[in-house]
């Protein structure tokens, strides 16, 4: 869950820009103004079925990831083939697979789900290019030097 969140709140920021703070537009002198609220910016559920990885247990995940980890570094030259790394490695892949687990073919899957995860967290085409308003509070800042100052809290 706090990866998905991370990525969703990732997708936000590279998706819109608040057109009150970035613009100085007045969403309320406007017409064209369309009010949602922090919820309406959270991705919709994707589908189990099409995330593999989504049925592993954190156990699981973190020895996939060693040994893509240890595969990845092989590929680059940074381990030596034959070291305690491989051994380590093909461990991982025995316990892996006596828990009946393909580790080849969940690897193979990774960049297909990255792209879903990435599309299912992009929510800018439904905000794109509108004005739209969050209610909550803004908190002005200021900067002297390095460190932001807070002037105080505002009702939006």
């Amino acid at each position: 869950m706090i990866k998905r969140v991370g990525l969703f709140l990732i997708g936000l920021l590279q998706s819109f820009s608040f057109s009150g703070i970035v613009t100085g537009i007045n969403p309320s002198q406007t017409q064209s103004v369309r009010q949602i609220t922090w919820g309406d910016l959270i991705p919709q559920a994707q589908a189990e079925s099409d995330d593999p990885f989504a049925e592993l247990t954190e156990d699981q995940l973190y020895e996939l990831l060693m040994v893509a980890r240890y595969r990845d570094l092989r590929q680059r030259g940074k381990l030596e083939p034959g070291g305690e790394s491989e051994q380590s490695e093909a461990e991982l892949v025995a316990s892996l697979t006596a828990q009946g687990i393909d580790v080849d073919w969940l690897l193979s899957q990774r960049e297909r789900v990255a792209a879903a995860r990435r599309k299912q967290a992009d929510i800018g085409a439904t905000v794109s290019g509108q004005h739209i308003s969050i209610p909550g509070y803004a908190l002005p800042l200021t900067r002297d030097d390095e460190t932001p100052e807070e002037k105080g809290l505002s009702s939006v």
